[in-house]
This record gives structure tokens, sequence and C-alpha cells, in this order.
């Protein structure tokens, strides 16, 4: 299990380029992923218990330097709530307000701290 230092990194990996959308109809949420470091991204899949992706390559546009491939992770569902119930107290007003947003918010608990195991609940 990753220590707090290690959801604290994820959460500033998260925050910088992450995004935050729904998926199945708007029923679930999907934490999204997408940069070029490769090892990065291992990293932070191994924090949240989920695996990288890619290589992926781009199509290069005529007269444009070639692009590095990308890596990604995705987590979707009961995953995706466990994951930002634990990054919760560090992410900034934008993610948070982008969960809300989107119909999700955390447990009163997670306002403390991150417990172990806590995952979001959809808001009625």
């Amino acid at each position: 299990m990753a220590s707090d230092e290690e959801w604290a990194w994820a959460a500033g990996i998260f925050e910088g380029a992450g995004a935050i959308v729904t998926i199945n109809g708007g029923k679930d949420l999907r934490l999204a992923l997408h940069l070029v470091d490769e090892d990065v991204v291992r990293r932070y899949a191994g924090i949240v218990q989920s695996r990288p992706l890619g290589p992926y390559s781009s199509s290069q546009r005529a007269g444009e330097p070639a692009r590095r491939p990308t890596y990604r992770c995705n987590l979707n569902g009961r995953f995706a709530l466990a994951a930002l119930a634990r990054m919760w107290p560090w992410l900034g007003d934008r993610r948070r307000n982008r969960c809300q947003e989107l119909g999700f918010e955390p447990p009163r608990a997670l306002a403390l701290g991150p417990a172990p195991g806590a995952a979001l609940r959809p808001m009625a």
C-alpha cells in the first residue's frame, strides 16, 4: 500500500497533468493521465494500483519535428473514486470543483485527511 507521501506525489502529478471526465453515460468517473514521461506514468500507476498504457505515437505533420511517444494511465469507476479519495487532501480547488460539477463529492471524513480504502460517493 502506498504511503501518504506517495499519494501526495501522485496528487501533484494528477493536479498538473490529469483530467476528470465521466464515462458510461455520466454514471462513472474516469481519472486520465497522459504524459510523455514513461517513468512518471509507471510510478503514478503503481501508486494508484493501475497499469501504464503505451507507448502511443502521434501522427507527424509535414515540417514539424518528430513527436515523442506518450503514455497513459486511466482509472475508472470505483477505482477512480478510491484514488480521488486518497488524493483529495492535496488536490486544488479546480479538481475538487470538477468532481462536484460532475456530481461527486468526498465523504465528510475526508475533510480530516485521507483514510486507507476511503472512497467518494455520488451526490444524491
